[in-house]
């Protein structure tokens, strides 16, 4: 790829699709792009950065999920990546026991009687989304906020996390400020934080 090429028309239209699906505010888009390019705006970017930043959103619209993964699953549509995130933070919280694709599509048809996210409409979506949240509340002692953004659910989840690892382990040992910590960090804390949990739970089921 020419170095100096500057970003196409079909990247600037993938780049907000997949904006979309990792159900970035403009804020949190932008701030983003700024930490992974420099650049605040698409249309700044050259077609090498452009390439970059899709797959750093295509990540986050899969909730940190890579492939290849055992268990993965092809999934599109515009619930995918927010089920696939809430799916993997019920298993960080230790609710979800399988965090495989599979286990998840499996909820899906249990709860909306459809197979495939890229099937739902958007009362069935909603319903799906709800349902997850509403059990991560419940099991897992998700607070969500008000606000819709990603930043804010992703931090609901990770003090929720914590606050599960100080009732089984007596500390938490992960940054209690997260103002100014990256997305993709707060993604690896909570992965940190969830092995931890799940094995602090696994022993105290024996």
């Amino acid at each position: 790829m020419n170095a100096t090429a500057r970003i196409s028309p079909d990247q600037t239209k993938a780049i907000h699709v997949l904006k979309g699906k990792a159900g970035l505010d403009d804020d949190s888009y932008r701030d983003l792009m700024a930490r992974e390019t420099g650049k605040r705006s698409a249309k700044e970017l050259s077609a090498r950065e452009a390439g970059a930043f899709m797959d750093k959103l295509r990540e986050l619209s899969e909730g940190g999920l890579k492939a290849p993964v055992k268990g993965a699953v092809r999934m599109s549509g515009d619930y995918a990546g927010k089920l696939r995130a809430l799916w993997i933070s019920g298993y960080n919280l230790g609710v979800v026991h399988d965090r495989t694709d599979k286990a998840l599509l499996s909820f899906l048809e249990g709860k909306v009687q459809i197979a495939r996210p890229e099937w739902l409409a958007p009362k069935d979506g909603t319903k799906a989304i709800e349902g997850l949240k509403a059990w991560l509340a419940r099991e897992g002692g998700v607070v969500w906020p008000a606000s819709a953004s990603v930043r804010a659910q992703k931090v609901a989840v990770y003090e929720a996390i914590c606050r599960r690892l100080v009732d089984a382990t007596g500390a938490c040992n992960m940054p209690l400020e997260t103002a100014k910590l990256p997305l993709d960090e707060i993604d690896a804390l909570m992965r940190a934080g969830g092995g931890k949990l799940r094995r602090a739970l696994k022993g105290a089921a024996r």
